[in-house]
């Protein structure tokens, strides 16, 4: 009976927990809020805000938090490079993802919620309905050539995030 327990608590532990303690000692060691963006500037071998960071991208990395409402999250894609726009769940899964190949105009607007019914709501937006009340949204941009980082570090600066209830 104790090793059914055990086995069962240890199952709970790994897949339930770990993945929200890591989710929750990322976002208090960044010293960020929630919904709010963090704007990475060009990484090197001294950099973890981003775990395992490339230094051939930019980052825009923020935690969100549904519990007050719907999110709008805006931004622009370069023209030149990759570039994505990844949201993860409060369990570190990757749910949705749209990479600049998605997006031919090169502007995405994405309303994020945790109701179905919001859809309906907003019914010109594209709505992305979150397994989860917080979680991750990671936004990568490709540096193609050392001499486009300022370019592209404006196309970075137009990650937004807005409450929707405020």
């Amino acid at each position: 009976m104790i090793v059914v327990f055990a086995a069962v608590a240890g199952y709970f532990l790994t897949i339930y927990i770990t993945p929200r303690y890591i989710l929750l000692k990322i976002k208090f060691n960044s010293g960020s809020k929630m919904n709010v963006p963090v704007y990475s500037d060009v990484m090197t071998d001294k950099d973890r805000h981003v775990v395992m960071p490339n230094p051939d991208f930019l980052y825009v990395a923020s935690g969100y938090n549904l519990w007050s409402g719907p999110i709008r999250i805006t931004g622009k894609m370069p023209d030149s490079t990759y570039s994505s726009v990844a949201f993860y769940a409060d369990n570190t899964l990757n749910y949705f993802i749209r990479n600049d190949r998605q997006t031919p105009d090169k502007e995405y607007s994405f309303i994020l919620t945790r109701n179905e019914e919001d859809k309906t709501k907003y019914p010109n937006e594209e709505v992305i309905v979150s397994p989860s009340e917080f979680g991750t949204i990671l936004t990568r941009i490709l540096i193609d050539k050392p001499e486009n980082i300022e370019k592209l570090k404006e196309v970075q600066r137009s990650f937004k995030v807005k409450e929707l209830n405020k």
